[in-house]
Formats: C-alpha cells, structure tokens, sequence
C-alpha cells in the first residue's frame, strides 16, 4: 500500500526578513495619498456639507431648492400687496358713495318683493306636499295650504312691509301692508254679517215658491197620522214592536209622510192666514212644534236610541221594561204635540180634513 506524502510548508531562512523592499513600499504609499486627494475628505453619517445641504446632493439640486424657496417667498410679498390694494379701495368706494350700502339695501329687498309676490312655495312637511311613496301625486287632505292661501293670500311677515322677520326689530308696516290688512277685516266683517242675516232668517222663508196644495190637502195625514197614534196604546203597553214598527213606518214613510206634510202646512200657513201678527205669531209656533213631532215619531223605534241590536235576538224581561217606558213617553209626546199643531190650523181647515178621513174609512169598511 503506497502513501501519500504530507505537504510541507516551506519557512524562510532563520535569519532573513518578509518585508517588501524599502522603494517598493514608498510607491505603495504615494499611490494611496493620490487616491484619497482625488475623492476627498469622508463625510460622517448624518453630516451636513458647509452650505447648509444635507451631505450627497449635487450643486444643481442644491440651486433649484434655493430657486423654489425664493420663488415662493416672492408670491407670497405679491398677495399680501393684491389684498391690501383690494382692502383699501372698497374703503375708499364706501366712503365716497354713502348711498352705495342702500342700492345694495333696495336691490335685496326688490328680490324679497317678487318672491313674495310669485307666492310662498309649499311647505315640504305639508300633507300635499309630503313626499309618500305610496301617495304620490295624490291629494291626501280635503283641506290643503293651496286653498287656505286662495281665501287668504300672502301672509304680511311674506311680502314688503314688516321688515325681515330674523331681524332684531321690524319696522313699521307700509302703506301697501294697512291697506291689505284694512281689505281683509273689511271682508271679514261683511262675511259675519251675510252668516248672521242668514242665521235669522226663518226655515219656512227659504221655501222656494208656496205651496201648490190647499192647506187641509197636507192636513189628512196628519188628522189620520193622530188616529192611528192614539190605536197605538195598546201595542206600546203590549210591547207588540213588528206592529209598532209597521204603524211607525206607515207614518213617517209613505202614505203618510208625516215630516214633509208638516213642513208644508207651516207654509201653507202662511199664504192662508195673510200678513197679520197673530198669523206670523201661530206660524212660527207651528214650525217649532213640527220640529218637536219629527222627533218624537223617530223616538217610536226604540232601535234608534238603544244598541238593542247588540243586546241578543230577543230583549230580557228588564229590557223590555225600559224600552216600553222609553217608548210610551214618546207616544204621548208626539200625540200630544200633533193636537197643538193642528190646533193651530184653522178650524176651517181642519174640520175639512177630519171629513175626508171619516170618508175614507167608511169606504175602507164598506170594502
């Protein structure tokens, strides 16, 4: 087996030196010196150059940064100069036109006049004016701003004459705002006055044309109308209510029509009795005492003043009771209440319609 030899390491001669000769280390050094002349003094991490610049900027962007500083400083002097020169010829204008604040016064308040006067604009939390998604475009109020300023117009605090309404204190009103103000209690009043004239005037004097009939025509039903309330006693007390309610409905409704034969003979009152005192006197009591019937015969059907409806098919023993005392009041008012009314007919009159009713009621029984 062969073996490989260890390298060996050669050391120099005991005796003689490594150093490389002394002109050759000279030359060495000289080099080194130019190189560091030619790039110049190393600058410490965070230095600044002798100028003021951070350390690695070129002489041109050094030059630019002092041109953008200067200009800059420049447009700065030159709107500070533009607003002084601004500034002091307003002054002057103002102190030379005293009037000017005024024109610009009067033009405001010109804009202010004609917004008034092309109307206020609808207010958007108004019902009409609302926004609904599920309304649009409808009218959702029977009574709306629209109409309440056709009837009112333009409020004074909108229009010229009462100064602004932010103000401190408003001014006196203008000759323009008294004579609307004066317009408007005008009409208020002439209103009030028309609604109490009308107010007076009694219910027969608004029957248009008299009546076509004689007066004991409209007389009939209602001596009739008194015989078959005072037939009723019988059913009141029995509480016989489909035979009440039929005779009720044969009174108030046809054949009867107890309400507007009442109403007619009030008018044919009139026209039959002439102009005298004691005749307006019986007319007015008569129409009083027409008003008292009507309501009297409505008060025979107890359904109208009692929720009965909602009692049960059948009235209870205590009900029945009540409803024959409500009833059996209401039977006498209006019995006794027709005999004044016909008591104040003429006797003439009268007397001819209690004829036909006996007539009729032999030819009934003749049948």
């Amino acid at each position: 087996m062969l073996r490989t030899p260890a390298p060996t390491t050669r050391r120099p001669a005991a005796g003689t030196s490594t150093r490389p000769p002394p002109a050759l280390a000279a030359a060495a050094a000289a080099a080194r010196r130019r190189r560091h002349a030619a790039a110049g003094p190393r600058a410490e991490p965070g230095s600044s150059s002798g100028n003021g610049a951070p350390a690695g900027l070129s002489e041109d962007v050094l030059a630019r940064l002092r041109a953008a500083e200067q200009e800059a400083a420049r447009l700065r002097e030159e709107l500070a100069q533009v607003q002084q020169q601004q500034g002091g010829a307003a002054a002057a204008a103002a102190a030379a036109s005293p009037s000017a604040a005024a024109s610009a016064a009067a033009g405001t308040a010109a804009a202010a006049d004609a917004s008034a006067a092309a109307g206020p604009a609808g207010r958007i939390d108004s019902t009409d004016s609302r926004e609904l998604p599920w309304t649009a475009g409808k009218r959702t109020a029977w009574l709306s701003e629209a109409d309440v300023t056709f009837f009112t117009g333009a409020g004074l605090t909108e229009g010229a004459g009462l100064g602004e309404a932010g103000g401190a204190s408003a001014s006196a009103a203008s000759p323009e705002a008294e004579g609307v103000v004066r317009r408007r209690l005008l009409q208020g009043a002439l209103a009030t006055a028309a609604l109490a004239a009308f107010a007076v005037v009694p219910t027969r004097a608004l029957r248009l044309g008299a009546p076509a009939k004689p007066l004991f025509f409209y007389l009939v039903p209602l001596v009739k109308a008194l015989d078959q309330l005072r037939d009723l006693e019988t059913a009141v007390e029995d509480a016989d209510w489909p035979r009440l309610r039929a005779a009720r409905a044969a009174i108030v409704g046809p054949p009867g029509n107890a309400r507007q034969n009442l109403y007619d003979a009030v008018a044919a009152l009139d026209t039959y009795s002439g102009d005298s005192a004691v005749a307006k006197g019986a007319a007015k009591r008569a129409e009083a005492l027409a008003g008292e019937v009507v309501e009297a015969l409505d008060a025979l059907d107890y359904n109208r003043y009692f929720d009965s409806a909602m009692m049960g098919a059948a009235p209870s023993g205590a009900q029945n009771a009540e409803f024959v005392k409500f009833t059996r009041e209401a039977r006498r008012a209006a019995e006794r209440g027709l005999r004044a009314f016909l008591a104040l007919m003429p006797s003439e009159a009268v007397e001819g319609a209690r004829q036909v009713v006996e007539q009729q009621r032999e030819a009934m029984a003749a049948m």
